[in-house]
């Protein structure tokens, strides 16, 4: 849990039971099924007098009950941010990613940073990865399972830049920024496919590069990513025949690239 309110309150015994009573008062809005009596909770860090936001680490009596609070968290207006503990497999990818950053932040000052695989989600800030010299958009992976790892993309765009995100419905993990560099305007956009995608999900991409040309045009567009696309693969849909397939891909790419 996190941005709980700090509690202004320097006994210990006194500020556990307080912060208990708001612990469970919010698990109960989010679903009042939840026995809140088995609670535990531990805290992230010293406890400083005037803080004013706190995390906290909570421990369910069950994981159904952790699995109802990941479920509708998002449906509930809550004060709070609520996430599943990561897995060790994910706390060391978290490391290795912010060792990579610090090694691209020895290297030079990059002007744009797009990754993909980001496994981030809303309980890790922007801060413990980038500092106020880019402007970071994000497109998490939105796990429900405190166990689901994977995916997320985001763009790092330095701060001095103008950019703006440019908003997708799309379901594929992709996220898009315009940035205006010189005398040109520019979108960018860092991808992520899955392995063993099918094809619709490609033509889900396609069909959002186009709907960003069509309300962008005369923009040098510019997607990286991981795409996991073997050409050894078939990717035919429907009952399209070959020619067909390959026109609507090729029409599509040569579109957003004009």
């Amino acid at each position: 849990m996190f941005n709980l309110e700090e509690v202004a309150e320097s006994d210990p015994k006194k500020r556990n039971e307080i912060e208990s009573g708001k612990i469970a008062s919010i698990i109960s809005s989010i679903d009042d099924s939840i026995n809140t009596s088995g609670i535990r909770f531990a805290r992230l860090g010293k406890f400083l007098q005037g803080l004013e936001k706190e995390k906290i680490k909570i421990t369910l009596s069950s994981k159904s009950d952790v699995l109802k609070v990941l479920k509708k968290k998002r449906i509930v207006n809550i004060p709070v941010k609520i996430h599943g503990d990561l897995t060790p497999m994910q706390r060391q990818h978290l490391s290795d990613l912010r060792a990579q950053l610090d090694e691209l932040n020895r290297k030079g000052d990059f002007d744009i940073i797009a990754l993909s695989e980001t496994w981030l989600h809303d309980g890790v800030n922007t801060s413990e990865l980038f500092s106020d010299r880019y402007f970071v958009y994000r497109r998490d992976r939105d796990a429900q399972d405190p166990n689901v790892r994977g995916g997320g993309v985001l763009l790092a765009i330095r701060s001095d830049l103008a950019s703006s995100s440019i908003p997708v419905t799309s379901d594929v993990e992709a996220v898009f920024a315009s940035v205006h560099v010189k005398n040109t305007q520019m979108i960018f956009g860092s991808v992520y496919i899955p392995p063993a995608s099918d094809a619709g999900v490609y033509l889900n991409l396609l069909q959002t590069i186009e709907w960003i040309t069509d309300r962008h045009p005369n923009t040098v567009l510019c997607i990286v990513g991981d795409f996991i696309l073997k050409p050894s693969s078939n990717y035919r849909m429907d009952n399209r025949p070959p020619s067909e397939y390959r026109t609507l891909h090729s029409w599509r790419l040569q579109s957003s690239w004009n």
